[in-house]
């Protein structure tokens, strides 16, 4: 073979070569698996729906009224006294027994002040019978003592210790009064065997909540009534935060957390103010918010701008309502072209 021929052979095989790496390199880049292709961009995110109580954690402050106490309903000698300080009496049991007889604790909003017969009707009879049923007995609270209230009272003196006792009437030295339902002791004052009189204090009282109130209101809070949370309890507020119900404030008083504050000489607690019936709104990307102003702004859905409310934000969603009736279905996740907020 001459060289010229062999120089042929030579390109004509290079030639053969670069040609099948082509048609392979094009075989196999059709072959490449689907798993593995660029993946199209995301522009658009799906709007939810979800219920927002507008959470707020506030520290609340309270206010006292004068220390009080526990008196004794009747003279004798002091046959029992479960009583400890840091303790608490409760309504419809018994913690106090005055010449062997056990005294019933209640607690009425206006305090037994009369021996209690059939016919005795006014504001006692009225508070007496709405704890009697509170309590689980069954009386009417609309009319003056009826045979019902003598009977509620002389199973609830039976399920204290006396099964003696004859509904008769309701005497008045048999009723230890309470402030409310649980009531702590501060500090118990007088021991078992000694000689008491009728309105001799039996135990000192803490001083009574008479009010509590968040210290500061949170700014842009949605309208709406609200709650605070403390500990497994929901308190009712009015506009200005302040709990001033009395069974709430009774409530709180028997709270832990509102306890260990107490205990610690604690002038505030942390509580969660929150919306007392949610709201539903939708959620978004905060990249999909633009022309934000202050609390308003606006959201791109089909090319067309949407004003919204922003109430917040929170582990990357927002919350907002849509000034419009129906929101829509999708939000352009990142608006491009500096649209308009109208």
């Amino acid at each position: 073979m001459t060289k010229t021929k062999f120089a042929l052979a030579t390109l004509s095989l290079m030639l053969a070569v670069a040609l099948g790496l082509g048609i392979g390199a094009l075989y196999f880049a059709d072959a490449t698996p689907e798993s593995l292709r660029a993946a199209n961009a995301v522009t658009t995110a799906p709007v939810s729906q979800q219920q927002y109580d507008d959470a707020r954690t506030v520290e609340l402050g309270f206010s006292f009224g004068a220390e009080s106490a526990l008196v004794s309903p009747a003279s004798g000698t002091l046959t029992s006294f479960s009583c400890a300080a840091g303790g608490a009496f409760t309504s419809g049991a018994s913690s106090v027994a005055i010449d062997g007889k056990p005294v019933l604790n209640l607690s009425t909003e206006v305090p037994l002040w009369r021996d209690l017969n059939i016919g005795d009707a006014g504001t006692d009879v009225a508070s007496l019978q709405r704890e009697l049923n509170r309590l689980g007995y069954t009386v009417s609270t609309e009319g003056p003592v009826g045979q019902d209230t003598l009977n509620a009272v002389a199973e609830a003196m039976q399920k204290v210790g006396d099964g003696q006792f004859v509904a008769g009437n309701i005497p008045i030295d048999r009723i230890l009064w309470l402030p409310a339902p649980e009531t702590r002791v501060k500090n118990c004052l007088s021991p078992v065997g000694g000689r008491i009189s009728a309105g001799d204090k039996l135990a000192e009282l803490p001083a009574a909540l008479m009010e509590v109130a968040v210290t500061h209101l949170p700014e842009g809070l949605v309208a709406g009534k609200r709650l605070l949370s403390v500990g497994p309890d929901r308190l009712p507020t009015d506009d200005a935060g302040r709990v001033i119900d009395k069974e709430a404030l009774n409530k709180l008083a028997q709270n832990e957390v509102f306890a260990e504050a107490m205990r610690n000489a604690a002038t505030s607690i942390p509580a969660s103010f929150v919306l007392a019936k949610p709201i539903e709104v939708a959620v978004v990307s905060p990249s999909a918010l633009f022309g934000l102003d202050d609390s308003k702004a606006c959201v791109l859905a089909g090319n067309k701008s949407l004003p919204v409310s922003v109430l917040g934000s929170e582990l990357g969603q927002s919350f907002v309502l849509f000034d419009s009736a129906k929101p829509p279905t999708e939000v352009e996740l990142s608006p491009s072209g500096s649209p308009k907020c109208k």
